[in-house]
């Protein structure tokens, strides 16, 4: 039987798991509900005294597309928030609206999320690839290549 601890650090608050298991490999699981470790910030898993590297899953093509396309959904969704529609699926459709504030931010946001999807396809595309991938961008790098919906009002 093997004693755990574990302290994560996220946000500057530690917390700590204490608890004991047979398998010394169980003790991930344990700790984060058997899903891999995501986070900016590193675990340390000590085992009867001894410090244990975790290395997370390595992500399949089709989770890091799905974690990319959140992103790109995401981004989308924020931004049509800052001009105070409810989604970009809300924004859109105003962009046959002929009053003139709508209108132009509509036809603006239908442009600006054709480029969003574009952009993220062929992204996404580079670094799934079988030959010569790209490196996995992170969600931050995908959103930063982003233009702005301001390029596209008229």
């Amino acid at each position: 039987m093997y004693t755990a601890i574990v302290a994560v650090e996220n946000n500057r608050v530690a917390k700590y798991k204490e608890f004991e298991t047979a398998d010394a490999a169980q003790a991930h699981c344990d700790v984060y509900g058997g899903f891999p470790y995501e986070g900016s910030y590193s675990p340390d898993l000590y085992v009867d005294g001894q410090s244990v590297t975790i290395q997370p899953e390595q992500e399949t093509a089709e989770q890091v597309i799905a974690r990319l396309e959140r992103a790109l959904d995401r981004h989308l969704d924020e931004v049509a928030n800052s001009y105070r529609y409810e989604s970009i699926r809300t924004m859109v459709t105003y962009a046959t609206s002929e009053h003139p504030t709508f209108g132009p931010e509509g036809r603006a946001a239908v442009k600006f999320r054709d480029a969003v999807y574009a952009y993220g396809i062929q992204k996404i595309a580079d670094c799934t690839r079988e030959v010569d991938p790209d490196p996995i961008p992170t969600e931050a790098d995908l959103i930063a290549g982003l233009p702005p919906i301001t390029d596209y009002f008229e």
